[in-house]
């Protein structure tokens, strides 16, 4: 089961199932020295190439949730969900997410 935050991209439970099982690779990846304006201007280009973009955290003690916040500053980006695992971030080019809603 996943641990989904419909209620804050506003997709429903299934779609984002779904979403993480048609998105197999991470393309992009924070390590333990967290988040870095980089990484921000990263997603943005990912999200403007890609619908859906998977983000890897490699170091089990980074906060999902906070990396989600800052993350989710990048422009044309969407934060769609944050793994149960805690390890994985879900992002959405946020013109392709306005449209699930």
């Amino acid at each position: 089961a996943l641990a989904t935050m419909a209620t804050t991209s506003g997709i429903d439970d299934e779609t984002v199932k779904n979403m993480w099982m048609t998105t197999s690779r991470s393309l992009l990846r924070l390590g333990a020295n967290g988040v870095k304006d980089s990484h921000v201007n990263s997603l943005s280009e990912l999200c403007q190439q890609h619908s859906i973009v998977k983000v890897k955290l490699s170091h089990p003690k980074l906060d999902a949730a906070a990396i989600a916040e800052v993350l989710g500053s990048a422009e044309h980006s969407a934060l769609i969900d944050i793994h149960e695992s805690g390890r994985y971030l879900l992002f959405g080019n946020d013109d392709y997410v306005e449209t699930l809603n």
